[in-house]
């Protein structure tokens, strides 16, 4: 397993604004965040997945619902080009 801080500045930022909000869940799901380990990148080339695991003891969503979080648009100044994500969600 890898630390969080080893994610690669794409990869924080793109966390960071997922978990930005007020909502109940995003709260927790921050808290897991900073508490989390990465268990696995993978590079698609035109993207990236992260696999994260939680340890025990750290705050656990008690109402299970369906949650998902909308599109992320960023912009690359470097190669001068959108990128649109697909919805991320999870089922807790």
């Amino acid at each position: 397993m890898v630390s969080m801080d080893d994610l690669a500045i794409l990869e924080k930022a793109v966390l960071t604004k997922l978990l930005d909000g007020d909502h109940p869940v995003l709260k927790i799901l921050r808290v897991q965040s900073e508490n989390a380990a990465v268990v696995s990148q993978d590079y698609t080339g035109v993207g990236f997945f992260c696999s994260f695991a939680v340890p025990p003891g750290v705050p656990r969503i008690r109402d299970p619902e369906n949650f998902e979080i909308g599109r992320l648009r960023a912009f690359n100044p470097v190669q001068d080009f959108y990128c649109l994500s697909d919805p991320v969600s999870w089922t807790c």
